[in-house]
């Protein structure tokens, strides 16, 4: 495979008894790193580079360089330039040269996951400052430490080295160069490895490979090896002491299939023996004559990996998870109406807030909402002397009603008083279920609100309700509790609207007054400007008298638009919080009916399930000047994200809520094309990406992370398998295959040799550009699995109606799998192998190329946006050695760790209950490979852990992410993610997997103790309509299941799985009350005998 080498590689092959090498260097003695880049030369400024290989050692001399012109060392990853040597017999004289170096951000591109790394397309020409001295034949320039005097944009200086991708000498006088040589701080080792090939098998195959240096010298290779080893290499290696650097020399072991792995010479050196046990390869180092049988692993290595041990253990539960981990304080929470663009928003203390950013786009309630401050808040305060800082002096407690309804009710006590708050939302001109499809999507909404306050004393006691506005303006309180502005908060109030902040209506009782002078018991407020003070200001007080046990409520209604209209005026004022509550609530309960009913023993899971639907709906904007279904990656602030609305819309159409899904996908249809994504690609013709159609004036598109295209592709075909809506594809197929068209027109571009020849390794993958939040231009295999499953998922459903493109897409397709799969495995063979906890070492599978080693670059790039997603991507099945590969590396070495995880302390103790997962838990596939793998108590771990450590028991929702736990970041509601887990559960219960039905696969076995039952009904899935009932009655030695399978398009296959809470096999299994025997009782696993219709399956243990 010499075309896939890097530049500067050596490769021997594997019967050659000796191979021969450079010139020997003195150990320790400086590496010129320049052998392992590309060098150019060019005759100006901006002149297009010309390959001169002789530069660095790969051709013959010397070059002539004009004056003007320059001489450049590259490479493909970032080097620590120290100092750059050039060597010739016409060299210029010191003060004609200068040295520059491509710079984009280092050193200042942070740590964690949102760090920014340098690439190779972005940034620019830097001089550096260098201190210059001549001998005879060469010219060395040597580094400066950095100032802000050779750069004014660093931040950081003192650094003695340049990191950086490329480095050019530029000339004032004509120079005859034999070469340029850089350096860096590594230098030279030597040592002697052993390779012993299926150590532990009982016949052991030969080894008949090649193996090859990468910064690194080849000096001698013996096959068979020395004293029964199976090869032994000599070898002159990069030493460098940091862990990170790209100088660590290592040596390629490259075989057939995906068996091909490299070791960094330096950790065979200094543990003495690297055991690659999926391979079953062991390198040792020569001169310790050490063999895999006298192997033993290190002192300080667990008894097992993270996966090992989790096999071992107990099954996670809810209770053990929640018992450990902690619960996040409470946050905001929010409120709407279905396509409706406005909502309220409820703070931790029950207070109310009008978010500016609720409104995306221009509309008719922009223009009734004159202010443009971030925040309209509602700050409530019953204490005698009011409190109106955040907390507002009380300690509140806040659910939803029953569970799960859009209803909050907040509580708290003060001076001896008891006071309960609820709140809802709902459209001011018509009830909410009316007109639905109808709505532009500018109607105003209402916020109605019943505050009621106890007095559990034997005394007669004052309840004072103080409300300060953030945002002040001269106010009266009219007879019938309006709240009216003498002027609008900016301008002047258009003829016929009437500014207002809402009403309150006391019931008749007590005494509601504007005070212009209130002063509070402490200082703070709501407006910024009185944020510290206990000044005078402004404040609405209502307060009245109760007796011994009284109770009494008032009700407060507000809008999220200022200016009313005389028919909006008498809405408010007919508002009734008792009639509308009635009606909103039916309305919800009635909604969430409608689709896939879900019910499992957790609770909490059932409420969220519910829960999610409406944080759905009311995050779904219908933009008014367009009519396209517009859905934020959260309910405010955050714009589509395409990848995510994708989320979301696979959500819906699990739940049957087929026409919900498809709108959410609708803009990518209707604007495809209209807006380029960041990379380096050539067209947009075909990209699905932007939301709106005017790119000039664009409120809803989000950054280009370069996966939305893929995941557009990918949901909008996989919508006609939901449906087999021929119409809609019909309607769809030209988006679909110019879609599709984009990917292997842009693909092009990568399938360019390196100037050596070589095949690089990123041959036909898509451009590089961003991956997500992230944004350097690199080659992301999240990305490529993306843009590849939305072409097969797009020719498959376009062949099923007979498309004519469908054949040639499909062939695209595989072409494109292919070079993914090429280059994935060319990564794994150059990046050296990581070690697991237990003392080996397993192949790393990098999320990129031309990636060394992990724990590098954050955890968004390793441990959200792994090369896992492969597998969401159907490169690679579920089985295969790289999934295995990437979930231990994941456990062991991403998810607990500092650099790109949790920086756990004590690992040991807390692998289970705080592992499996990364910082934003619902968008890694780890959880799904560990289903699809039949791994289920992996599942169930990483389910409970994603559940707890996302969820806010209070207002029933996930954050986006989790940066500590305990606590959580992050817009709410974050759909995507609770979208992504509410998948989870379903999943639990039914997914497909290819052509076959699986039912029960991940079925926790806490919800099968006796009595208890896991329900799932009218759930959509690739074959149609699905509903299981899985019944416990493991005290009359039986688990029960009632099933109802899709009769449209039925599987090929179905399986179901029954476990019994103790692990308990299956004795017997009877199928509509018949003996039958097609079941695994190891596995837990029936084989059902058809795959559509009604069955009765019952299992005896």
């Amino acid at each position: 495979m010499l075309d896939l080498l890097l530049p500067g590689a050596a490769v021997v092959l594997a019967f050659a008894l000796r191979s021969p090498a450079r010139a020997s260097s003195a150990a320790d003695e400086p590496v010129d790193v320049a052998e392992w880049g590309f060098a150019f030369t060019g005759e100006a400024e901006g002149s297009t580079p010309v390959y001169a290989p002789a530069l660095n050692g790969r051709g013959q001399g010397p070059v002539e360089v004009p004056a003007g012109g320059w001489a450049m060392l590259e490479w493909r990853r970032p080097r620590d330039v120290r100092r750059v040597v050039l060597r010739g017999d016409a060299l210029p004289s010191p003060g004609s040269v200068r040295l520059e170096y491509w710079y984009r951000i280092w050193p200042d591109g942070g740590g964690g996951g949102w760090q920014r790394l340098d690439d190779p397309y972005n940034g620019q020409w830097v001089t550096a400052h260098c201190d210059i001295s001549a001998e005879e034949g060469a010219l060395t320039l040597q580094l400066r430490p950095l100032t802000t005097d050779e750069n004014p944009a660093v931040e950081r200086t003192g650094f003695e080295f340049r990191r950086t991708y490329r480095v050019r000498v530029v000339f004032d006088q004509p120079v005859s160069l034999s070469s340029v040589q850089v350096f860096t701080d590594a230098v030279w080792r030597e040592a002697e490895l052993d390779l012993e090939w299926k150590p532990s098998a009982q016949e052991r195959p030969g080894w008949n490979g090649t193996v090859e240096a990468r910064s690194a010298h080849l000096l001698e290779v013996l096959t068979p090896g020395r004293e029964g080893a199976d090869a032994t290499v000599r070898v002159r290696y990069a030493f460098a002491p940091d862990r990170l650097s790209e100088d660590r020399g290592h040596v390629v072991f490259r075989t057939a299939g995906w068996d091909s792995f490299s070791v960094f010479v330096d950790d065979v050196v200094r543990e003495g023996g690297v055991y690659v046990r999926d391979i079953d390869a062991f390198v040792s180092d020569s001169s310790r004559g050490l063999r895999f049988s006298r192997w033993q692993r290190p002192a300080d290595a667990w008894e097992g990996t993270v996966m090992d041990l989790v096999a071992r253990m107990p099954e996670q539960s809810l209770e053990r998870v929640m018992s450990v981990m902690p619960a996040k304080p409470p946050r905001e929470a929010h409120l709407g109406v279905p396509n409706l663009r406005q909502e309220f928003t409820i703070l931790a203390s029950g207070d109310v807030e009008l978010l500016e950013n609720s409104l995306r786009s221009p509309g008719r309630d922009r223009d009734r909402r004159p202010w443009s401050v971030r925040s309209l808040r509602y700050s409530l305060s019953t204490l005698e002397k009011p409190d109106f800082t955040e907390e507002c002096g009380r300690s509140a407690e806040r659910h939803l009603e029953e569970g799960w309804l859009p209803v909050i009710h907040t509580e708290w006590e003060n001076e001896g008083l008891k006071f309960h708050r609820e709140a809802f939302a709902a459209p001011l001109l018509e009830p909410i279920g009316h007109n639905e499809d109808a709505r532009r999507g500018d109607e105003p909404i209402v916020l109605l609100e019943k505050l009621t306050v106890t007095n559990p004393t034997e005394e007669t006691r004052t309840a004072w309700f103080w409300t300060e506005l953030s945002l002040k303006r001269p106010m009266t309180v009219t007879p019938d509790g309006l709240l009216r502005l003498e002027a609008p908060s900016e301008g002047e109030a258009p003829s016929g609207l009437t500014p207002i902040r809402g009403r309150i209506d006391t019931r008749g009782r007590g005494e509601l007054t504007i005070v212009p002078d209130c002063v509070p018991g402490v200082p703070g407020s709501p407006d910024p400007e009185l944020e510290n003070s206990d000044a005078p200001r402004q404040a609405v007080l209502y307060r009245v008298e109760l007796g011994p046990g009284e109770s009494h409520s008032i009700q407060q209604t507000m809008t999220y638009i200022e200016l009313l209209d005389d028919a909006e005026l008498n809405a408010l004022m007919r508002q009734d919080y008792n009639a509308r509550h009635g009606e909103v609530v039916s309305y919800w309960k009635e909604r969430t009916s409608r689709g896939m009913q879900l019910e499992v023993p957790d609770r909490v899971l059932n409420d969220l399930y519910r829960a999610n639907l409406w944080h759905v709906l009311i995050t779904t904007d219908r933009d008014p000047d367009t009519g396209l279904y517009q859905h934020g990656a959260a309910t405010v602030r955050y714009a589509n994200f395409a990848n995510e609305t994708c989320m979301v819309a696979q959500s819906l159409e699990m739940r049957g809520e087929y026409q919900e899904a498809i709108r959410l996908l609708e803009p990518f249809i209707v604007c495809q094309g209209k807006k380029p994504l960041p990379g380096n690609f050539k067209s947009q013709e075909g990209l699905l990406y932007a939301a709106h159609p005017d790119p000039e004036n664009d409120p809803y598109t989000a950054q280009g992370y370069n996966m939305h295209h893929g995941w557009a592709l990918w949901k909008l075909a996989e919508h006609y398998f939901y449906t087999l809506d021929r119409e809609y594809l019909e309607r769809v197929a030209s988006a679909l295959v110019a879609a599709c068209d984009w990917i292997t027109r842009e693909r092009q571009g990568t399938m360019i040799p390196e100037p050596d020849g070589s095949r690089p390794v990123e041959w036909g993958l898509a451009p590089p550009g961003d991956l997500e939040d992230v944004e350097e231009y690199l080659y992301w295999y999240a990305t490529n699995a993306y843009y590849h499953v939305g072409m097969v998922a797009a020719g498959r459903a376009l062949k099923e109606i007979g498309h004519p493109e469908a054949d040639r897409i499909l062939r695209d397709a595989e072409d494109y799998r292919r070079d993914i799969l090429e280059s994935v495995r060319e990564s794994i063979a150059g990046a050296p192998v990581v070690q697991l906890k237990d003392g080996t070492w397993i192949p790393y599978v990098p999320p990129r190329t031309r990636v060394l080693t992990h724990r590098k670059e954050g955890w968004i790039r390793e441990g959200l946006y792994p090369a896992l997603h492969l597998l969401d991507g159907e490169l690679v099945d579920p089985a295969h050695r790289v999934v295995e590969w990437m979930l231990q590396d994941l456990e062991d070495n991403i998810f607990l760790s500092k650099e790109s995880g949790y920086a756990v302390q004590d690992e040991r103790a807390a692998f289970f209950d705080f592992g499996g997962m990364n910082l934003q838990p619902c968008l890694c596939p780890n959880a799904m490979a560990h289903l699809r793998r039949d791994e289920v108590p992996h599942f169930i771990r990483v389910f409970y852990n994603t559940f707890w450590a996302s969820f806010y028991t209070d207002t029933v929702c996930f954050a986006e992410w989790v940066p500590h736990f305990g606590r959580g970041g992050g817009p709410l509601y974050k759909t995507p993610d609770e979208c992504k887990f509410v998948q989870f559960i379903r999943n639990a219960l039914v997914y497909e997997e290819c052509d076959e039905l699986r039912i029960g696969m991940g079925v926790p076995r806490q919800w099968m103790q006796d009595g208890r039952e896991a329900r799932l009904e009218r759930g959509g899935t690739f074959f149609g309509t699905i509903s299981v009932l899985i019944r416990s009655r493991v005290a009359e030695g039986r688990i029960e299941a009632s099933l109802d399978l899709p009769s449209r398009n039925p599987a090929a296959s179905a399986v179901l799985r029954l476990r019994h809470p103790d692990g308990l096999p299956m004795k017997s299994v009877t199928v509509n009350g018949q003996d039958h025997s097609a079941f695994d009782a190891a596995r837990e696993l029936i084989t059902l005998p058809v795959t559509s219709g009604k069955l009765e399956v019952v299992a005896f243990f």
